[in-house]
């Protein structure tokens, strides 16, 4: 499982996990991804921030999406159904602003 520190996911702990479960070293998985040994080490020790693009390419070797990588919670049927009750307990006004702020936010992705 991720672990995290404050809000920010030890990505080094998961790329670990994931070479274990496929029984792959650092070398190994850089060759697969297409990386420079020098990038992943790099990212391994901790002296850079890997990019979107590396951890997609690690993603790719490792045969996992992205969402996968991140361990994305998946809002259960209750939790759906949690905030639905919750809309629509809201006064008209604020199922609008609610509404508006939605859509802002799906513009902004």
């Amino acid at each position: 499982m991720l672990s995290f520190d404050g809000d920010i996911m030890d990505i080094v702990a998961r790329i670990k996990e994931l070479m274990k479960i496929k029984g792959w070293n650092t070398y190994t998985l850089a060759m697969e991804a297409g990386l420079t040994t020098s990038t992943l080490y790099g990212v391994m020790n901790g002296r850079t921030q890997p990019t979107i693009i590396t951890i997609e390419s690690l993603c790719v070797a490792l045969n996992i999406s992205l969402s996968d990588f991140f361990d994305v919670e998946i809002k259960t049927p209750s939790e759906l159904e949690t905030i639905n009750n919750d809309y629509a307990r809201l006064s008209d006004k604020d199922k609008r602003l609610v509404d508006h702020l939605i859509e802002y936010l799906a513009r902004m992705t």
